[in-house]
């Protein structure tokens, strides 16, 4: 991820899910940003309305935003259906798999991947 000095044009009107975060995190703030692992996954840390929630943006080919409050997803952008793993609002959210970690393995361990 990085900051940007490009201007989107901004729609007409809000998407749906922006509709949704509206309504869920009025006047919300950012407490918190992190990585999953080595993954392509953000976690924001939001304060809002008197509840904590996490945005999950999967930036990998298929991935999705998806609104967590506790351990239960709200929303996904998009609900996804992969293997083991359900992204779909009402399930429990569960990340991806971990992958190794290529920072913190025995250099032996690398080698032979």
């Amino acid at each position: 991820m990085c900051l940007s000095t490009r201007d989107r044009e901004m729609p007409q009107s809000p998407s749906p899910f922006a509709m949704l975060l509206r309504k869920h995190i009025p006047n919300g703030r950012i407490v918190g940003i992190d990585q999953l692992g080595f993954d392509r996954i953000v976690v924001l840390h939001i304060h809002g309305k008197g509840a904590e929630y996490r945005l999950v943006c999967e930036l990998f080919r298929n991935g999705t935003v998806i609104l967590v409050k506790g351990d239960e997803i709200v929303r996904p952008v998009t609900s996804k259906h992969w293997g083991s793993r359900e992204v779909k609002a009402g399930h429990t959210f569960k990340p991806p798999a971990q992958r190794p970690n290529p920072m913190t393995m025995e250099f032996d361990t690398f080698a032979e991947m």
